[in-house]
This record gives C-alpha cells, sequence and structure tokens, in this order.
C-alpha cells in the first residue's frame, strides 16, 4: 500500500477512547498548511525577542525526504518551538491520544499536525500511520520519553522509536531543547528565559541483526545522541 493510502485507511480506521470517540483528522499533506506557516511565522517572529530563541543544527533537516526527529520532552511548551525550530519543514508530531478527546483542541492540534497514538497499549492504526506519514517524506517528531521532565535528566526511551527509526528510505535526526522548562509548566505560564534548539548528524540505522536487535540498537543511539545534546544546551546555560 502507498504512502498516501495508508494515511487514508488510518485516517479512517477510527481510535477510540473508552466509549469516547476522538476528534481527529488526517489532513492532506499532514497539515492544515496555511496554518501552520502563519502559525510558524508568528512564532518566528516572536519567539526570538521575547525568549532569546536560538537554533543550531538546521543543516542536518536540509536534505528532502523523510524524517524521524527524537528529542527530550522538557516541558508542556516544547512542540511550538521545535515547530519553529524546523522551518522551512512542516513539523507533525505523535500526542497521546487523551489530547483529542476535546473536539476543539483535537482538531486545532490535528491541522497543525499531531496525531494520536495510545500510550497505555499497542496501538498499530497509530504506529502505521506514522510510517506512512515518514515515507511520504514528512517530518514527524517524537518524545520517546513519553512525558515532560523539566530538568537536565534524560528519562528512559521508550523502545518503540527505534522500531519507527527502521522505516526504509527516512533519516533518524536527534534534537534537544532547553529553556522551554522555564516558560511552562502544567499548561500554565510561569516565567521566560532563553530557550536553544539543537538537532544533531541523523543517527546511522545498524544494518545487521534481528529486526528486535536493529531497534534496540538505534533506540540506544538515539538516546546516546540526544543526551549529548542536551548536555551541551545545558552547560551553556544552566539551572541556578
Amino acid at each position: 500500500m502507498s504512502g498516501e493510502a495508508d494515511v487514508k485507511a488510518a485516517a479512517t480506521a477510527g481510535y477510540d477512547v473508552g466509549d469516547r470517540r476522538l476528534h481527529w483528522y488526517a489532513p492532506k499533506h499532514g497539515v492544515n498548511r496555511p496554518l501552520q506557516h502563519l502559525g510558524t511565522y508568528l512564532l518566528n517572529v516572536t519567539l526570538r525577542p521575547r525568549f532569546g530563541f536560538e537554533v543550531a543544527g538546521r543543516e542536518h533537516l536540509a536534505e528532502p525526504g523523510g524524517v524521524l526527529l527524537v528529542t527530550n520532552h522538557l516541558a508542556d511548551v516544547d512542540m511550538p518551538f521545535l515547530a519553529a525550530a524546523v522551518t522551512p519543514r512542516e513539523l507533525m508530531y505523535v500526542s497521546a491520544t487523551k489530547n483529542f478527546v476535546s473536539p476543539p483542541l483535537g482538531y486545532l492540534i490535528s491541522a497543525l499536525g499531531a496525531f494520536p497514538l495510545h500510550t497505555d497499549r499497542p496501538d498499530p492504526d497509530g504506529l502505521r500511520h506514522t510510517r506512512a506519514q515518514l515515507e511520504a517524506g514528512r517530518t514527524v517528531s517524537i518524545f520517546p520519553e513519553g512525558y515532560p521532565t523539566f530538568g537536565p535528566e534524560l528519562a528512559p526511551f521508550a523502545r518503540g522509536a527505534g522500531m519507527l527509526g527502521l522505516t526504509p528510505g527516512i533519516r533518524v535526526v536527534p534534537g534537544a531543547l532547553w529553556g522551554t522548562h522555564r516558560v511552562m509548566r502544567t499548561g500554565l505560564p510561569i516565567g521566560s528565559g532563553r530557550v536553544r534548539v539543537a538537532f544533531g548528524a541523523p543517527v546511522d540505522v545498524p544494518a545487521s541483526g534481528s529486526r528486535r536487535a536493529r531497534a534496540d540498537a538505534l533506540t540506544d543511539a538515539c538516546f546516546a545522541s540526544v543526551s549529548d545534546l542536551l548536555a551541551r544546551l545545558v552547560a551553556m546555560d544552566p539551572d541556578e
């Protein structure tokens, strides 16, 4: 099945949280382009003066083709900063199903590139949809830690990150954010400060071994790369 056909199949398969249907749709291009382009333009205009926003390593995203972006999850407000950082690429991202229960929020974040993935049980439809986006040449961001840490120490990475990274023909790019934990917590603004995002060179995908062994090795390599990037950002601006 082609990438676009997989997208359509995933979009029509239906997701449920208990007896509550999730409010999600799959935009034709993965995102609502006018809305996301307007949003990222406004973010890039406002974030730099407000938060001293800095991005390093954009060259690692320059080549065309699908990119799995693997980063730490520092705070609730990480995603807008990532979306601004990957410009001119359009960013899609995996989001917990709980964020799609409310119709206004679910449809808004769908338009901005989010799609649901169950985190409490296996979700083959969600994984199939993720792979379809990557095969279609899109950029998909995942937080393998699964929850915000609000600090410089990484939580263990979910092993599914490596499985997604085995999608043929894509690049796996590590990234790190630092400073967003000073901006927002539990959905509430708490202050401001410099925010930095850094991307590293694509991680080598293991070529030999079983699929599970290759996925585990790739997950470990992503963890090491993200950890190194994060350590460099923290050293530039440590918490007091």
